[in-house]
């Protein structure tokens, strides 16, 4: 049985790649949002059959968490490398 636990689990798993995956292949941050947002969608959509509603709300928060924490570790990685860059 998929519980809360597992979903969070699951939706941070999915969170950081899918925020820090697309960006070292050249996509922009918005490009990285648009599958987080594509995984978030399914996730709802999954709350609507009783066997998945627990983890599909454990994923929802997961991954809102963790793709959150994602961008802000993104950010300040960005911003370490490039204020430590020499001229």
């Amino acid at each position: 049985m998929l519980t809360r636990r597992h979903g969070v689990v699951a939706g941070a798993v999915f969170a950081v790649p899918a925020v820090w995956g697309p960006t070292f292949q050249g996509v922009e941050p918005p490009g990285a949002f648009v599958l987080l947002a594509i995984g978030l969608a399914v996730a709802a959509a999954a709350s609507a059959f009783p066997a998945l509603r627990s983890f599909a709300g454990g994923f929802v928060v997961g991954s809102l968490v963790g793709g959150f924490a994602a961008f802000i570790a993104l950010v300040v990685f960005f911003v370490v490398v490039f204020a430590n860059m020499g001229p």
